[in-house]
């Protein structure tokens, strides 16, 4: 799915819409820097090889689930109660089906 709204972020254009700024500004509170600027080199990675190998995707999709994809690894996500605590980012959970089997224990408490 094409994005509009598009940022610059260290040379990659990446998707700027409300879902991918939420995401983000999550993933800067619940990880560890390290963990923050892994997720964020895997979500640049992502996007450039996409482009370079003109793969056809969805940005907000790829973007959430790299941004995401090591969220049960915050100490504060100890059991899936503390995950389910945490509220949900997306509603509409269908535009995961494709992946889910493997991101669904990552995301069991978000989507």
């Amino acid at each position: 799915m094409a994005v509009e709204l598009k940022r610059t972020l260290a040379g990659v254009v990446v998707p700027d819409t409300e879902i991918v700024r939420k995401a983000l500004e999550y993933a800067g509170k619940i990880y560890e820097p390290y963990l923050f600027n892994h997720v964020m080199r895997s979500w640049l990675f992502a996007a450039s090889l996409a482009k370079i190998q003109n793969i056809d995707h969805d940005e907000e999709v790829v973007a959430l689930g790299t941004l995401l994809h090591d969220v049960t690894l915050n100490t504060s996500f100890r059991d899936r109660a503390a995950s389910r605590s945490k509220g949900p980012i997306l509603r509409d959970a269908s535009r995961w089906k494709p992946g889910w089997s493997a991101s669904g224990r990552n995301l069991s408490g978000i989507v």
